[in-house]
Formats: C-alpha cells, sequence, structure tokens
C-alpha cells in the first residue's frame, strides 16, 4: 500500500480501531474471546480461540516474546510485516515476510513457545492474531536480554535478534 498520509492513515486506524498500547510493543484490541473453555495441560481452562487487531507503527516493534499457545498471524493492511521467530532452543531462526504483495504470505502460524518479533516494513502494518486456546497475559513471556543463548549466535544473527529486544 503505497499511498501519501499513510501515518496519519495509522493514527486514525488506532482511533477508528480503538486500539490501545500493547506490552510488546504496536497497539492492539481483543476483538473476539471465545465463551467455550477448553482445557490446556498445565494451564488450567482457557477460552477456545482469542482475536485481536494488531497494528505496528513504522519504527515500533512486536518485542521477543513467546506465548504457550499456537497463534496465527493474518495480514490485513498497510505495509508488509516482516515475522521473525526463533526455535525454543535458539538453533533455527527465520524471517517471514507477511503481505497480500508477490512474494509474501497473507498468513503465518506460530507454534506454542516459539520466540517471535515483528516490525512494519513500511508506515505501519495491521494484522490480526488468532491464538488457540486462548490468549491470556500470565502466558506471555519476554525474551530475557541476558539470556545465555543470545551471547552464542553468531555475529550475523545478533543483528537480527537485539534490536527486537524489550527494553
Amino acid at each position: 500500500m503505497k499511498t501519501e498520509g499513510l501515518q496519519d492513515k495509522a493514527d486514525h486506524l488506532i482511533l477508528r480501531l480503538a486500539l490501545s498500547p500493547h506490552p510488546e510493543g504496536g497497539h492492539f484490541r481483543e476483538i473476539y474471546r471465545s465463551p467455550i473453555p477448553v482445557p490446556y495441560p498445565g494451564m488450567g481452562l482457557r477460552p477456545g480461540v482469542t482475536i485481536i487487531y494488531y497494528l505496528l507503527k513504522k519504527g515500533e516493534r512486536s518485542a521477543w516474546h513467546r506465548i504457550r499457545s499456537e497463534e496465527v498471524w493474518q495480514f490485513v493492511l498497510g505495509d508488509p510485516l516482516e515475522l521473525l521467530t526463533v526455535s525454543p532452543d535458539f538453533r533455527t531462526i527465520r524471517t517471514h515476510t507477511l503481505a497480500l504483495e508477490d512474494g509474501a504470505d497473507p498468513s503465518f502460524p506460530v507454534a506454542p513457545a516459539t520466540w517471535q518479533a515483528a516490525r512494519s516494513l513500511g508506515s505501519f502494518s495491521l494484522v490480526m492474531c488468532t491464538v488457540c486456546p486462548g490468549f491470556d497475559f500470565k502466558d506471555l513471556e519476554f525474551l530475557d536480554p541476558s539470556h545465555p543463548a543470545l551471547f552464542s549466535l553468531p555475529d550475523n544473527e545478533k543483528r537480527l535478534v537485539f534490536p527486537f529486544l524489550k527494553n
């Protein structure tokens, strides 16, 4: 999406969709929480599914985090979104581009306990995130900047990972 006033459009969407600041960065609003509880081993009951709008403006980051459930990112509007994932053992770092453009995917599933981070590759990116079993903030874990695995990464991977650590 290449038009003038994209930053204004992002600010308009934040107001229009009633988005609030998210602890990991960016802006969000939960738009659906299933009324049907499901048991999830070690976590008790969770809603069957939750869905949020999530918007990242230029310069904002979704800091490295992981949750205990599956999460599917779905591109909605704006510029492409770069989604980074790191396996729980820190052996595999991948970059995924979400967009409707050629060469990109409009959605991407993230497995439980996978570290993830994101940023807009332009003025803004609006996505929806579907979590199953449903999201609970007590399951949100940020990557500790002193995690020993970070310091054993090759330099080229450190350059990819370190800018997304939560301050």
